[in-house]
């Protein structure tokens, strides 16, 4: 793992303790990543062509996919999210034309 902020970690190897452990082939990477790796393989999108995969969640992401791999970048923070979405339980849900959504 290159970084995590929230754990303060820098340059941890979480690989080579699994991989004694489990004899599969193994990656370790970001749940964007993992999904726009996820996202070929589920709408059928054709691994040599490229894709940009873009998460709203608890924050927002992206991450481009090229040749079937994800770009990392330079500095290994391509395909990450960015920010905390806060939402308020009181807050009216909208469509996405922009009316007001009926509640259940």
């Amino acid at each position: 793992m290159y970084q995590s902020v929230h754990l303060g970690w820098r340059d941890v190897d979480l690989l080579s303790p699994i991989r004694k452990k489990v004899a599969l082939p193994l990656r370790v990477m970001n749940n964007v990543k993992a999904s726009a790796l996820l996202a070929v393989q589920q709408l059928g999108l054709e691994a040599a062509s490229s894709h940009f995969y873009l998460c709203i969640a608890d924050g927002v992401g992206g991450a481009l996919g090229q040749q079937g791999q994800v770009v990392i970048g330079n500095s290994w923070t391509a395909g990450v999210k960015r920010g905390t979405l806060s939402c308020s339980r009181m807050a009216r849900a909208v469509t996405a034309d922009g009316r007001a959504a009926s509640r259940r």
